[in-house]
């Protein structure tokens, strides 16, 4: 198998359980519990990664 086939596949998993992990590790009675500038930070931080995610699937037309 070529090594540009292995970097395809890890390129496109690697996201994905990264943003799950994310996911699955934000308790969000915790993050209120701990003030409105953590759940700000929280949000925002989420709001981040969406836009990044979809930013270039729109910029480039592709959805």
């Amino acid at each position: 198998m070529p090594i540009a086939t292995l970097v395809a596949a890890a390129d496109n998993a690697l996201p994905i359980l990264s943003m799950a992990a994310f996911g699955l590790g934000l308790d969000v009675l915790v993050v209120t519990g701990a003030g409105l500038c953590v759940a700000g930070a929280a949000t925002l931080s989420l709001a981040a990664l969406g836009a990044l995610s979809l930013g270039p699937i729109r910029v480039l037309g592709l959805a």
